[in-house]
């Protein structure tokens, strides 16, 4: 099979950021803005792929079918359960590339915005493509709302006829939801899958041509060990020897004497030699310490291929996009505006050698204008936090108390609400950890794969993880591995 990679790939192995807006299909992708010497283009192609399509399963319980090959810039679109099967088309970069074919994808869905290349028939509930349209990937990181999903998965041809399961409305949109075609390519990280053998591989694809139904084992998550024996109930026999209650008659001893010896005399146990078991634990030493090692070079890896994916992202936004979010930001409550975020993001246009001048002399004052909102919401948060501090009740001092408390085995605690600035439309989706008294910013929260911000908006939450600063993103960002509701009053799970 030709080995493909993606435009967005590749340039990641190259480390080349382009500035020239394109969007990438499973068919074509625009032309880029230059093309890379003949060496880069080598070692881009020498970079990790692994060719498919082959059969693997998911070795665990809700592993995440994402819409894109990131946990940051991508959200989730279904879980797999252990032992389900996905036909992978290629792994690139630590991720699969998987076909949405098969039973793993019954039940999940895509959208279809409406417009002049589609024709609804609310009779047959059918939906014809009369041009071309991109099936958006339904978001499952916030409820599946369409206004939220943006990552596309495939695209339907002119002729294909979809079938509509619901209609939904966001403003003065309408999404289709379709099922998801066998067309579509998502993710899975491929720690969580082990291919089939072929005899097995083979079984389930004649499964799926209406051969006899074919369930696959569940792939191992560790290394497997004997299961130890149980002893029978007394008076049930086996067929490995007698039951307790039936125990071997004796056996006269060679000497005529009234000993007697078992059927399966014990192996003696040799002793214990001090330099080989020394040796042993030397070498498991070493292995840990080369798997840690591995490990931490896949996480850089990640965590850069990562920040090159979000740096071409980010700088394929627009001032018009960025005016569209500060005439949202604007009328936002003055204490609670996201105006550093969104300051930030011009700046970040304004230092863009490659943008036009005039593009940069009206983000530089925009940014500026922003920075004057700024020190009076520097202001106000100031008297805010003075006129509190006179007016707090008794009830006030007892949750601060319980506040306090609890902020101490956790990295941030704050209230996590929705972000205005990054909210998946043009800028990578992200949650506003804020303060709960005035509503200011403390950080941005990443969704990852140990927790879903999205289940505890609007809650006061302790979150444990990494904060620091984003140098592309340009804010406090923080990764959790947990997050624990901290409201007396609310009780809601958060754990995946």
């Amino acid at each position: 099979m030709r080995q493909t990679r993606s435009i967005d790939s590749l340039w990641m192995a190259l480390g080349i950021v382009t500035t020239t807006s394109f969007a990438v299909s499973s068919h074509a992708a625009s032309t880029l803005a230059a093309a890379p010497a003949p060496g880069l283009l080598a070692a881009a192609l020498a970079a990790p792929l692994q060719a498919g399509p082959y059969w693997a399963s998911a070795t665990g319980d809700d592993v995440l079918i994402r819409s894109g090959p990131s946990i940051q810039s991508a959200y989730a679109i279904g879980r797999l359960a252990k032992g389900q099967a996905v036909k992978v088309l290629a792994v690139e970069y630590g991720w699969a590339k998987v076909a949405a074919v098969g039973p793993a994808f019954h039940g999940m869905f895509a959208y279809v915005k409406a417009d002049a290349s589609s024709n609804y028939d609310a009779a047959s509930k059918l939906l014809t493509i009369t041009g071309e349209a991109s099936l958006i990937a339904a978001n499952m990181d916030v409820g599946y709302a369409p206004e939220k999903s943006w990552r596309t998965v495939g695209t339907a041809k002119a002729g294909d006829k979809l079938s509509v399961s619901e209609v939904k409305k966001a403003g003065s949109d309408t999404f289709y939801a379709v099922g998801l075609p066998a067309s579509s390519e998502v993710w899975v990280y491929n720690q969580f899958l082990q291919a089939l053998s072929q005899a097995e591989a083979d079984a389930f694809e004649k499964s799926l041509h209406g051969g006899a139904p074919v369930t696959v084992p569940p792939a191992p998550s560790g290394p497997t060990t004997t299961p130890p024996v149980t002893p029978n109930p007394a008076g049930t026999g086996t067929a490995g020897g007698p039951s307790p209650a039936n125990p071997p008659a004796p056996t006269p001893t060679p000497n005529g004497g009234s000993g007697t010896v078992t059927n399966n005399p014990p192996t003696p146990v040799p002793p214990v030699d001090p330099v080989a078991e020394a040796e042993a634990n030397r070498k498991a030493e070493e292995a840990k310490a080369k798997e840690d090692e591995a490990r931490k070079a896949r996480e850089a890896a990640a965590e850069e291929a990562r920040q090159r994916k979000l740096a071409v992202q980010l700088r394929q936004v627009t001032y018009k996009d960025l005016e569209g979010k500060w005439r949202r930001v604007r009328d936002e409550p003055a204490e609670s505006a996201e105006l550093d975020a969104l300051r930030e993001r011009y700046l970040a246009l304004a230092d863009d050698t490659l943008a036009p001048a005039t593009t940069r002399q009206l983000a530089t004052h925009r940014a500026d204008q922003i920075a004057l909102r700024i020190e009076v919401q520097k202001s106000l948060l100031e008297l805010a936090e003075r006129q509190a501090a006179r007016e707090r009740t008794i009830q006030g001092v007892e949750d601060l108390t319980l506040a306090q408390k609890q902020r101490m085995p956790y990295d941030a605690v704050g209230r996590l609400n929705a972000s205005t600035v990054y909210d998946g439309d043009r800028l990578p989706l992200l949650y506003k950890l804020a303060d709960p008294t005035n509503g200011h910013t403390i950080a941005y929260v990443m969704p990852g794969p140990n927790s879903k911000p999205s289940e505890a908006l609007g809650l006061v939450v302790g979150l444990k993880g990494i904060r620091r600063y984003d140098e592309t993103l340009r804010v406090n960002v923080i990764v959790p591995d947990s997050i624990d509701v901290l409201e007396k009053t609310t009780t809601a799970n958060t754990t995946p």
